[in-house]
Formats: structure tokens, sequence, C-alpha cells
């Protein structure tokens, strides 16, 4: 699920990728006892037999041209791309292209937000493909690591590519490639901040970050503790990176001048961290500038909130367990308050 970073014919709107093979965009509408309500907005239907697996909209950039198209990228469990435009004057989408991107589940695809003809997607064959909308059918790179000693392994343990080193078509052959996902791709994310950077992650455990302009190898490699099922940059802080990494929980990066510390890691009990999301300020505390609303779609967890240190990103000094769930989608939605604020002298422009 994914909010479109623009209002759509006068109402926030809601983009979500189902089981059933569809895109649906819900809006929000503000009902007369001033509580809000989420009502069907458009549909639209991808190829039979699929899940749909992930979306994305054109809009993360802010400053955004106001005669820009609104698009949505969507990928499913065949592993094809979906290219839609939304009509931004009233409900409906239509079809701009469909292309077969990775021979597995194509789990994430994202746009350039600062080039969106460009898109990116991430499968469970290991690959990191980016594609110009324009022409379609051929990739613009394909990023892959090339094991002799054994198979890239997808997210169900399955081979992508044979042991032995087999190439398989789309593969390269050869030496090894390093630093590169060796099991299936599941997250990508443009930064909305700062041009030609992008940040990947995969169940291999690893984010990877990389300059788009040469993607022959990645500026970074930070592991993790889990499989790295989606990233987010902060909404303002261009430095912060907000990752969910599923068993491991979520864990946040600093990344400035390509130095990458680990600035907080909130670890997981019994939980598959598959979500998270800032929002924007929201509460103010004695000591804190801004509070910074975490949220995260988990599949086993109850309801916690978290206080974190404002100044050094300690770990939590308080939590609370009231047991509430509530189930969306078959899954719950657990929302962590941390306050968080950049330490002193940290600079609030581009990372790189």
């Amino acid at each position: 699920m994914k909010w479109c970073h623009i209002a759509v014919a006068g109402h926030a709107l809601l983009g979500v990728a189902d089981a059933s093979g569809s895109i649906e965009l819900l809006r929000l509408v503000r009902s007369e006892q001033n509580s809000h309500t989420l009502q069907p907005f458009s549909h639209f239907a991808l190829e039979k037999q699929c899940l749909a697996l992930s979306l994305d909209w054109s809009t993360g950039k802010a400053g955004r041209a106001s005669d820009q198209p609104l698009k949505i990228i969507g990928s499913d469990s065949s592993g094809q791309l979906h290219l839609l435009q939304a009509h931004q004057a009233g409900p409906g989408m239509q079809a701009v292209g469909t292309w077969q991107a990775h021979h597995l589940e194509a789990w994430v695809a994202a746009f350039d937000y600062w080039q969106t003809e460009v898109v990116y997607s991430g499968g469970d064959d290991g690959l990191l493909k980016g594609w110009d909308t324009r022409t379609p059918g051929t990739s613009v790179f394909t990023s892959r690591r090339y094991v002799t000693e054994g198979p890239v392994l997808g997210v169900r343990g399955q081979p992508s590519l044979p042991a032995g080193g087999a190439a398989l078509p789309g593969f390269c052959s050869g030496s090894p490639f390093a630093l590169r996902h060796s099991m299936g791709v599941c997250s990508i994310q443009s930064s909305p901040h700062c041009e030609n950077i992008l940040a990947t992650g995969s169940y291999d455990e690893h984010v990877l970050l990389w300059d788009t302009r040469s993607m022959k190898e990645p500026l970074a490699d930070m592991p993790v503790q889990g499989g790295v099922w989606r990233l987010k940059w902060h909404p303002f802080h261009s430095h912060l990176l907000l990752a969910a990494c599923m068993h491991g929980g979520f864990t946040i990066f600093s990344c400035q001048k390509a130095i990458v510390t680990l600035a907080f890691r909130y670890p997981s009990v019994h939980t598959m961290e598959r979500e998270v999301s800032w929002k924007l300020p929201s509460v103010v505390v004695p000591g804190c500038l801004s509070a910074l609303r975490v949220s995260l779609v988990s599949s086993f967890s109850a309801l916690r909130v978290s206080l974190v240190s404002s100044s050094s990103l300690e770990p939590p000094l308080l939590r609370q367990s009231p047991g509430l769930r509530r189930r969306i989608s078959r899954a719950l939605v657990v929302s962590l308050v941390c306050f968080l604020m950049p330490a002193a002298g940290f600079p609030h422009h581009c990372l790189f």
C-alpha cells in the first residue's frame, strides 16, 4: 500500500496491490462526523492468475511539474511490470505498457523520482534491473551476482541460478561479480532528495546504495539482520534511511558523504516486519523539535509504542504492549512512535 504524494481530484489517494491481481485506488473522504473513511476510487485488473506484488507512484520528488502525468508502476507474481496512468480529474486508470521483467516473481518495482521515464525492478531471480518505459522491451542495465560455487537463492530458497555456474538466459558468465545481491531483490527506493541515489534491499540481508549513473558497483554495502522487505528515505532528513528487516525488526541508517552508520535498530521478537514508513511530525515533546511517527505492517505483532532518545537515537526508553491488534489485508498494522532528531551538526542537504 502506498499513498500518492499529491491530491487527486481533491482527495488523498491510497494505492493497493492486492492478492486478487489488481491495483486498487482508494480515496480518503471526510464524513459528517468529522471522521475519515476510504472509498473505492478506481480499479485495474492485471494479468489473470497472478498476484499484484508492489506498486509505486511517480510523484515521490518534491517540486513535481503540474503538467507531469500521474503514473503508477506495478509488479506481479509472474515477473511482469505494468505501467499505468491515473486520471487526475477523476476516477480511472489506463494501461501504458506491460512487459516481462523477470523469470520469477517481480517482488518490487519503483520509479526513479528524478526521471520518471525510468523504473527499477527486483525479482526472486536475484536480479536488479533498470528500464526506460519508452522502450520497455530491453533493460537499460541488469545488476547481478554470478556465483560459481553455489546457486543464487530466491525467497523460497529455490535456486535462481544453478550450482556450478551454468548460465541461464539473461545471466552473464565469466568472473564472479562482487557486492551484488545474492538472493531475491525485494525493496527499491529512489532518493527523493538526491538525484542519482538509489537504495535496494534483498533476502540476502544486505542494503546497497547505488549511484544510478554507474551501476557497475554499489556505493555502500550495509549488512542487516533479516531480509530487507521495505526501504524508505526520510521525507525531510536526506541522510536517514529506514529498513523493515522481517525477523530482524527495523533499522535506521545514517548515510552521509558515502559514510554509512547504524543510527538505530529495533529488534523484532517473533515477528515479520514487512512494511515501514515515515509520517509527518505530529507531536512535540519537551527536548524535541519534532516527532516522527513510524508505521510498520507486520504479520505477527501486537501494537507497540517506543520512546527513543531525541539526541542520540539510543535504544527505546519505554516500551508498552497493550495487545491491541487490527487486521488489514491479512496483515497487522504496527505503529511505533519514535521521537527522532538528527544529532547536532547533521546537515539537511543531500548525502553524497
